[in-house]
């Protein structure tokens, strides 16, 4: 992406931050009042919960002041007089709210990659977005559109480490994800749990309950006792399962010197043990003592 492009982006966010019209750039598009229900929301928005308590209190303000800073929009593919929002949704939700049946916009014709970009600078300046979400937001501009985490970082004015360590909870099960997006686990706790989460489901349950309560200290510890439980358990099976190697080896061992010593012996070989003190017995067995002297005296 060109450095004019960048740029141009970052002017519209910062004015937008500023609460300055895009009608006073120059080459910044005329407002345009536009039908609420022509319409929709950005299908690349990265933000995919929006608290009602808020926009409920957006929507009382906008019945008394109304929408003081248009919204912005691009022309829908395909279908005339129809408009995707680029940035202003939850202005343009409260005014549903506040039964307006208009909104100021202003039309640009935005690429895709332009406007998840737009979406993801808005949300994360006015740090209204879940990490989840964001993380989803970052993640899509790196797979879908091609940018590396350097890029993203110097695009939405964060530190690389930031854009991958909020990827990264991307690899958590839904029901931590879950409480991450519903505020019940913080950043700092669902990063310490990236490479910790339980595989049985009830110890998982349990461990969430924790993270849930507990300071991030609390966790990194609970996180190192499960740790240590684990690799103990581990040489435990790794224990077992050799001495079951050895048990089978020897096993083996024990049936091809058993054929032997039947070889040897003959019919009077009855059978070949290991005991408990690991001393190996061979029986035979006889008919009668002459028996047993006809076959000394044989191999003599």
């Amino acid at each position: 992406m060109s450095k004019h492009l960048g740029k141009g982006l970052a002017d519209l966010m910062e004015d937008q931050k500023k609460g300055l019209s895009f009608v006073s750039r120059k080459g910044g598009g005329a407002v345009s009042y536009l039908p609420i229900q022509n319409l929709s929301p950005n299908p690349f928005q990265p933000r995919k919960k929006f608290n009602e308590e808020e926009l409920k209190e957006l929507a009382k303000s906008i019945e008394v002041k109304g929408v003081l800073q248009p919204i912005l929009v691009r022309p829908k593919k395909n279908a005339p007089n129809l408009f995707e929002i680029i940035a202003g949704e939850r202005r343009w939700r409260a005014s549903q709210i506040a039964n307006f049946l208009e909104i100021p916009a202003i039309i640009k014709n935005f690429t895709d990659r332009e406007i998840l970009e737009v979406a993801l600078i808005e949300n994360v300046q006015r740090k209204n977005m879940n990490p989840i979400d964001e993380a989803k937001g970052l993640q899509m501009l790196y797979d879908k559109f091609g940018y590396s985490y350097k890029e993203i970082a110097n695009r939405i004015g964060k530190t690389q480490g930031h854009v991958s360590n909020l990827v990264r909870l991307l690899e958590l099960p839904s029901d931590i994800k879950r409480e991450v997006e519903n505020g019940n686990i913080s950043v700092s706790k669902a990063r310490a749990m990236i490479t910790a989460v339980p595989e049985d489901e009830e110890e998982k349950k349990e461990f969430i309950e924790k993270a849930k309560v507990g300071t991030v200290k609390d966790l990194k510890e609970e996180i190192k006792k499960q740790r240590q439980e684990r690799d103990e358990k581990e040489k435990i099976i790794s224990f077992n399962s050799k001495s079951e190697l050895q048990k089978d080896l020897l096993h083996v061992k024990l049936m091809e010197h058993e054929k032997i010593a039947q070889n040897f012996i003959g019919d009077k070989f009855k059978e070949l043990a290991q005991e408990k003190d690991g001393k190996i017995t061979i029986k035979m067995q006889f008919n009668s003592f002459e028996d047993l002297e006809k076959w000394i005296e044989e191999r003599k």
